[in-house]
């Protein structure tokens, strides 16, 4: 069974992902319906997999390796409207680094969070931010559970600011 990671907040217990009730995933901060604003109406994004940008891999079942490429919004599945944003699944990136590249681009909270490993099997849902390697899983086992590692998140915050000066 392959392994994943999601920021879980610290007074939040990890084992209540295991309950088949819990596993729905929802946009952050409103109720996510009306225009698209990730695709803008278009029906179409640019995906960037922060896990692979972290690590390049094949298998990777958000990219399969080809890390940027174009092709239907998760978000509006293709409709340019937001009106299904409930998605089945426990949102998840396949590798810490990617995970922590996520949260520093949109600028969310990662001190004083904590890491879950988890187990599961992805779901037939995208998850909204599949354009950013999210992925939505079934989790079945909660493998660890750890502090995030700011260390970490320090280091990646400097080559994501780098990746953004050379972009500019």
């Amino acid at each position: 069974m392959e392994r994943f990671f999601r920021v879980h907040p610290p007074d939040a217990d990890p084992q209540a992902l295991l309950d088949p009730r819990e596993q729905v995933t929802r946009p952050w901060g409103d109720d996510g319906e009306g225009p698209c604003d990730k695709c803008h109406g278009t029906g179409r994004t640019e995906h960037e997999c922060e896990s692979c940008l972290a690590e390049r891999r094949g298998d990777c079942p958000s990219c399969r390796g080809e890390i940027s490429y174009e092709r239907e919004c998760p978000a509006c599945e293709g409709t340019g409207r937001i009106s299904a944003p409930e998605r089945h699944g426990v949102s998840v990136f396949r590798d810490e680094d990617g995970l922590y590249r996520y949260f520093i681009k949109r600028e969310g909270k990662l001190r004083g969070q904590r890491l879950v490993e988890l187990e599961g099997e992805l779901t037939e849902d995208e998850d909204l931010d599949a354009d950013e390697g999210a992925l939505l899983v079934r989790p079945t086992t909660i493998v660890d559970v750890r502090e995030v590692d700011m260390d970490c998140v320090e280091r990646l915050r400097h080559e994501v600011a780098a990746e953004a000066s050379a972009e500019a």
